[in-house]
Formats: structure tokens, C-alpha cells, sequence
């Protein structure tokens, strides 16, 4: 615990070093050397927080580097962020509610690009539907055959639901100022969360 402390103390030590030095630091600068000075901390202990705040200062640099260098950062962020977050998952040592908010977190970030992929009218807009679908029907495959566990095959499931429910939105052009509009939103919304929920259980009872 006291480790951990430290760890978040680097940040702000760092940040009131470059402030009274004026060193001219970009942001994501500093938050890259803070996970590098970390490293050997989180390195040397096997305590999930210390590693979920060596993931966020990773996730911190790579959005701000991204935020500040890339065309269509609304996309890249997440997209980068739920590939930090997927790679988290492999973390050593990690405890069971560690590995759950790794996962809830990849699939929130996926789920956040492919929203924002919807606007982008070039091939990686298209890809990362494309990822978003590879990666929902994959967990559904994986739960059947026993290879993902539930808590990841939900949160890919929730994904999967929440990034169809913009796409069709957007090619059946439903508009919110109308109160049909809603009622078809929260049909769809039930319909496929209901589908998948129910795919999950299935194969979690171990029905053929």
C-alpha cells in the first residue's frame, strides 16, 4: 500500500518540479516519465492497485500523446486506450476484481471508438466496426467453447450492444426529437441485450 502511494505521488512531484523549473514538458512527457519511474515499483510487487495505477499513467500518456499529435483523435484514443487495457490483462500477480475492471475497461474504451467510428467516413472508421463485431462475436464463441470467461463475454456483450444500437441509429436515421424514436431506440436496446444475455446463460448452465 505504501508503494502505491508513492507511485501516485510521482505525478504530482513531477508536475511541481516542471512547473517551478519551467522545463517546457508537454504533457505527455510527463506522464510517460512518471510510468517510467514506476516501473521497477510495480515491477517488484504483486499488489493489483499498483499495477492498475502503472495501467492508468500508461493510459494518461498514450491519450495525451494521441490528443495532441494524432488526425481523428476521438477514435484513436479509445482505440489505443482499449489496447493498453486489453495488454493489462496479462498483468502478473493480478487478483480476480483486478483482471474484471481491466476487462470492464478495454470493452468501455472499444465501445467509446466504435461510437466515434461512426463518424469517420474513411477505411478505419469501417475497421474499427469491424474490430468491435470480430470482438463480440468472438466472446460469444469463446463462452460456448469454454474459453472466456463470463464477466468478459458480458462486458463484450454490452459492447457489442451498445455500438449496434449507434450504428442502426445511424443508418435508420433515428432522431431523437421525435417520440417514436425513442421507443424504437430502447426496443433495440432490449431486444439485443436480451439475445445476448440469454446466449451467455445458456452455455454458462452448460445447456446443448
Amino acid at each position: 500500500m505504501a508503494v502505491t502511494a508513492a507511485a501516485v505521488l510521482v505525478g504530482p512531484t513531477l508536475a511541481v518540479y516542471t512547473q517551478i523549473y519551467q522545463t517546457g514538458i508537454q504533457d505527455w512527457e510527463l506522464y510517460a516519465l512518471w510510468a517510467a519511474l514506476i516501473v521497477p515499483w510495480a515491477a517488484s510487487t504483486r499488489f493489483s492497485a499498483m499495477w492498475l495505477v502503472q495501467l492508468g499513467v500508461v493510459s494518461m500518456a498514450t491519450f495525451t500523446l494521441i490528443g495532441e499529435t494524432a488526425r481523428d483523435s476521438d477514435l484513436w484514443a479509445p482505440l489505443a486506450l482499449s489496447a493498453v487495457w486489453s495488454v493489462g490483462r496479462l498483468l502478473p500477480g493480478s487478483t480476480e476484481w483486478c483482471r474484471r475492471t481491466v476487462a470492464a475497461g478495454s470493452a468501455l474504451f472499444l465501445t467509446v471508438a466504435g461510437v466515434a467510428a461512426i463518424d469517420v467516413d474513411d477505411g478505419i472508421g469501417w475497421l474499427t466496426l469491424a474490430l468491435c463485431g470480430g470482438v463480440f462475436l468472438g466472446s460469444m464463441w469463446g463462452i460456448r467453447a469454454g474459453r472466456v470467461g463470463s464477466w468478459a463475454a458480458t462486458c463484450a456483450a454490452a459492447m457489442g450492444v451498445v455500438v449496434a444500437f449507434f450504428v442502426e441509429a445511424e443508418v435508420l436515421h433515428i432522431d431523437g426529437d421525435h417520440p417514436w424514436s425513442w421507443a424504437l431506440m430502447g426496443l433495440l436496446v432490449l431486444v439485443q441485450g436480451g439475445a445476448a444475455t440469454a446466449w451467455i446463460r445458456r452455455h454458462l448452465e452448460g445447456s446443448p
